[in-house]
This record gives C-alpha cells, sequence and structure tokens, in this order.
C-alpha cells in the first residue's frame, strides 16, 4: 500500500512554545510551525536548525511526535551530540528555523499495527497513536537500555500511550518491562498469536540490526512490514546525495525524500553493513 503523496514542504521561523527536560538526556520540543502542524503525517520529519552560526552547519533531521490542532509541533529529542545538546538548552520563545514536513510517512493500514521502536525510533509511533480512527488499533513494543530510557512515558505528554495501548517495553538491563531485546518479545508475542490474533502489518523504526530482525520476523509470517530509517541528511529534499542507502530494485534510495519510510522488502539489507549484529 502506497503512502500519501508527499505535503508541500515550508521553510519557516518557529517559536518554542515549550521544552520538557525528561531523565537521561530526553526532552520534548513543542514548535509553534501551523504549516507545518497542518499537513504532516506520521513518519515524516523535520530540518531544524540549532545554531544561528555556523557551528554546527547542517540542519539536524528528527521525527515529528507530534501535532496539535492549534498549530504546535512536538520533537521527541535525546541529547547526544553537540546539535541537540544545544537544542536542549533552548527557551520557550526563543526562534529555530525549520524546513517541513519532509519525506514520505507510513502508509494507511486499516486493522492492526504493531509499531517496535527502539531508542528515538518510538518517536513517530507517539504521532501515530494520536491519529487512529475507529478502524485501527495499535499495539506498540519499545526496546531500551535502561528505565531511564522509558520512565518519559510516565508523564504528560505521554502518558496517552500507556493507558491507549499499553506497550510491550523490554530494557536490556531489566530495569523496566521484559529483560532483552525488543525483537525477542515480538517473536514470542508472534509465535503465541492464531492467525485471527496477527498484525495487518508491522510498522518499525530504530538500530537497523533491530528493523532488519523485524523485517525477517515479519516475512515468516506474511506480515506486511514497513521502516523508517535514519542516515545522514545534509539537505533533506534529495540535492546532497548524503542519505543514498542501497535498494532492491534500483541502485539506492534517497531516505530523505524516497523515505524515511519503506516497504522493508525494498531495502537491500545485506548491503547496510552487518545488519545481524546482536540481534539474530
Amino acid at each position: 500500500m502506497a503512502s500519501k503523496p508527499l505535503s508541500k514542504k515550508h521553510a519557516l521561523t518557529a517559536r518554542i512554545r515549550d521544552i520538557q527536560l525528561l531523565e537521561n538526556g530526553w526532552f520534548n520540543l513543542s514548535l509553534h510551525a501551523p504549516e507545518i502542524a497542518d499537513k504532516a503525517t506520521p513518519g515524516q520529519f523535520v530540518q531544524v536548525q540549532v545554531s544561528t552560526g555556523t557551528d554546527p552547519l547542517l540542519r539536524r533531521p528528527f521525527s515529528i511526535a507530534g501535532a496539535t490542532p492549534t498549530g504546535d509541533i512536538e520533537l521527541l529529542i535525546r541529547a547526544v551530540g553537540q546539535g541537540t545538546r544545544i537544542l536542549s538548552q533552548k527557551k520557550p520563545g526563543d526562534a529555530l528555523e525549520i524546513i517541513g514536513p519532509l519525506g514520505r510517512g507510513f502508509p494507511h493500514i486499516t486493522g492492526r499495527i504493531w509499531t517496535v521502536a527502539g531508542g528515538t525510533g518510538l518517536a513517530p509511533f507517539l504521532f501515530l497513536a494520536k491519529t487512529l480512527n475507529k478502524t485501527q488499533s495499535v499495539t506498540p513494543f519499545y526496546g531500551a537500555c535502561t528505565a531511564t530510557d522509558c520512565r518519559f512515558l510516565e508523564l504528560p505528554p505521554y502518558q496517552f500511550i500507556m493507558d491507549q495501548a499499553p506497550p510491550v517495553i523490554t530494557t536490556e538491563d531489566g530495569g523496566m518491562g521484559m529483560r532483552g531485546l525488543v525483537t525477542h518479545a515480538l517473536e514470542n508475542r508472534l509465535q503465541q498469536c492464531t492467525d485471527q490474533e496477527k498484525p495487518d502489518a508491522i510498522f518499525s523504526c530504530g538500530p537497523l540490526p533491530m528493523m532488519k530482525k523485524v523485517y525477517d520476523l515479519a516475512a515468516v509470517g506474511g506480515i506486511p512490514c514497513y521502516v523508517s530509517l535514519e542516515a545522514f541528511m545534509g539537505c533533506g529534499f534529495g540535492a546532497c546525495m548524503g542519505c543514498v542507502i542501497p535498494a532492491v530494485a534500483q541502485p539506492y534510495f534517497h531516505v530523505c525524500e524516497q523515505g524515511p519510510v519503506f516497504p522493508a522488502g525494498d531495502i537491500a539489507w545485506d548491503k547496510l553493513g552487518n545488519p545481524e549484529k546482536n540481534h539474530g
């Protein structure tokens, strides 16, 4: 099933409505960007200029974690590098130059959707959970390293997902949810399902090894699988060639323009390094 056509891109100055510092470097950034909020769909992203100077020079891509009727977009970010640390120190009222909504999001699927996320790959599924209609349901799977990477789910604006569709949480240290990898939890759930209980599609976003394993499990069950890929993005609209990935039916895709969401079977996984590492 094809994704929706690309929406018109907007380059604008967005004011920070709110910034909520969470645990372990995580923060939620709310920006007033009505042109983007009105058009964005789950899986799309924005490019953010984090500094007014040239250090860092390139914009940073972030999945949209929510869009409100009042014109705000939400970004769930973890401060792990220079750009994200700069953003974490911003204040309400500060202005940021952004471009969006960019890329192709997840297709509209009627029925049961299972989402499998690792780390900041949770962001587009928070957006998805807010846009469901009566013909859809979501079962979220979320994998993290420690409990501190999950506790923000118990806080606004994320509490709704715990109430609406409690996620299957795994942590590598066993501090919250099940101990182990999220792909193991997914495999166990699929093995326990009857044919009538299996999902109509699986969506995944996170580390490459995780997504490759999710695709393998979905393929065994004959379940459509879509993945949202991360890549180095210099421009965000297919001009710089910085985000190309190997494809099956053609030499490559531009993640920023033809993705970031792809049918998992369209990706040449064997050319993406060693995607099986730690997820065999």
